[in-house]
């Protein structure tokens, strides 16, 4: 029977209960979170801002029940994305326990954590970041450098640091996150597993594959184990794998990783699943790598079908795939022919993703390499700018794909000989 309504025992008898009474409170307190461990947020909620206001009114701002009737309520409406409106509740939160617990108690270092992973989730990062260390550092002198507590407040600023494209600095703080959860949870617990798996994204955003290679034999090893051989998860570090292997041009050994990640998936989640064609597009790429593009040509061409007829002519997978074909196309020299799957791969995005997603500077600067092997480099210049002004915007001047996409910038200067342009250009940026 669908659960429309609550039960019997979700209900408070209005009747039998004083509204001004601390006790009532708690009442509504205990039903909303109950309501909250069901994922009822939206029902929940009223019922959190109902025992805050008694507690307020009975008890005062800055009792501990009122305290913690507002980081409920601030927790609630996070979990329902309304981030804007979550801040302001962790802002209030945050001046009360600073005030009334003081600036460097736990209580303090948790609505800390939770208000800075808020900003996070808004993508402020910056603003994120001092938030993280004060919450860590808290943690570290009262709880010690082996607490679980602690593992989380340096993932959680190994995160902010990682999107941020800080990725050597988020690296020893991911690698502390999993030593700890390893020694304390287990290697095979879910929590351990997953600072792990942010060590290795960490280091193959760095280009340390080789270092990640062992993690993610490791990671599958695990994975493996508890799930089995052909179990997605198992699919999945076999993909990662196989990429790590590929990145290091160790291409014929990545291909039967990539080829048992495909098939696992093919098998379990069926030919047509996002995960599996995502699978065959890595996978044609290393043959691609290996220079086979004319083998790999016609997969291409059916990876489009299946796409277009799954997903729609304007879905981002079906631009992806475009973009993947054209630049096999351009592999082969056929610069014509890969020209229009660019242009409308750029159409789908800009229209899907908006024109300054960071996809689209991908296939810019691809786009814009096809027209330099033409020699039309007035054109690609304009597309080589627009995707450094993208990456810069988007991910920051530090971010190895907005150094990349000024490096390409310049050289196609230089290609133009406008070498002093691109001197001033490359001098502007390094200060």
């Amino acid at each position: 029977m669908c659960d429309e309504r609550m039960s019997h025992s979700d209900k408070i008898d209005e009747k039998a209960v004083d509204p001004k009474d601390p006790s009532t409170a708690t009442a509504l307190n205990n039903l909303a979170v109950n309501l909250d461990n069901q994922a009822r947020y939206a029902e929940a909620e009223p019922l959190y801002k109902k025992a805050l206001e008694i507690y307020e009114k009975a008890l005062g701002p800055e009792n501990p029940n009122t305290i913690a009737s507002l980081s409920n309520l601030a927790d609630n409406v996070y979990r329902q994305a309304r981030y804007e409106e979550a801040e302001l509740l962790f802002k209030r939160l945050l001046e009360i326990t600073e005030k009334v617990l003081g600036p460097k108690h736990l209580d303090t270092a948790t609505t800390l954590n939770n208000l800075a992973v808020n900003l996070d989730s808004q993508a402020r990062y910056a603003e994120a970041e001092p938030l993280h260390k004060r919450a860590l550092d808290i943690r570290k002198r009262v709880l010690g450098i082996k607490h679980l507590d602690t593992a989380q407040s340096f993932n959680n600023i190994a995160n902010n640091l990682f999107w941020q494209g800080k990725y050597r600095d988020a690296e020893p703080h991911y690698k502390r996150a999993f030593n700890i959860r390893e020694k304390v949870l287990g290697p095979k617990h879910q929590d351990t597993i997953l600072p792990l798996h942010n060590l290795i994204s960490s280091l193959e955003a760095q280009n340390k594959y080789f270092e990640a290679e062992p993690l993610l034999k490791k990671l599958l090893k695990i994975v493996e184990k508890e799930g089995g051989a052909k179990h997605p998860a198992t699919a999945t570090v076999l993909h990662s794998l196989a990429v790590s292997v590929a990145k290091q041009t160790r291409y014929r050994d990545a291909e039967p990783l990539f080829k048992r990640a495909f098939e696992i998936r093919e098998e379990v989640l069926g030919p047509k699943h996002p995960d599996t064609l995502i699978s065959l597009d890595k996978l044609l790429l290393n043959l691609d790598a290996q220079a086979r593009y004319l083998d790999t040509e016609p997969l291409y061409r059916r990876a489009i079908e299946i796409y277009e007829k799954e997903l729609g002519s304007e879905h981002p997978r079906t631009a992806t795939a475009l973009h993947n074909l054209a630049f096999n196309l351009d592999n082969q020299t056929r610069y014509l022919e890969a020209e229009p799957l660019y242009q409308r791969a750029i159409e789908i995005y800009e229209k899907e993703l908006g024109p300054e997603s960071p996809d689209i500077a991908s296939v810019l600067n691809n786009f814009a390499f096809n027209l330099n092997c033409q020699a039309r480099y007035s054109e690609a210049e304009s597309l080589f700018k627009r995707a450094f002004e993208i990456c810069e915007k988007k991910l920051g001047p530090e971010h190895p794909n907005t150094v990349g996409s000024l490096h390409n910038l310049c050289s196609n200067l230089d290609d133009q000989g406008r070498y002093s342009e691109a001197k001033e250009i490359r001098e502007k940026y390094q200060k």
